[in-house]
């Protein structure tokens, strides 16, 4: 139970960047003045909001990465039980029947 509840703040916390890193950018998308750059480049942003974007980009990558790692680990904790499942009913008998 403690393990899900730890995993529902976590969930809540990853939404709530998300979503304060959205709203901030949405001053970008209110303001926006054609003549100072194309439609989201560098140029066209102010530092803040240079900031912001690294920051929601980096977020989005940190995401992807634990994502990736939740997945290797279940494969890995898949496989291992896979393995104990085929050892305990097979045994090491059948690499002796060479």
């Amino acid at each position: 139970m403690k393990k899900l509840l730890i995993i529902a703040l976590l969930l809540i916390i990853d939404f709530a960047v998300f979503l304060f890193l959205g709203l901030m950018m949405m001053n970008y998308e209110d303001f926006y003045v054609p003549e100072d750059g194309p439609w989201y480049s560098l140029e066209s942003m102010s530092t803040i909001e240079r900031i912001i974007w690294f920051a929601y980009q980096g977020w989005f990558v940190l995401n992807a990465l634990a994502v990736i790692f939740l997945i290797y680990k279940w494969i890995k904790k898949r496989k291992k039980q896979l393995h104990n499942a085929f050892y305990s009913k097979y045994g090491v008998r059948w690499l002796m029947k060479v």
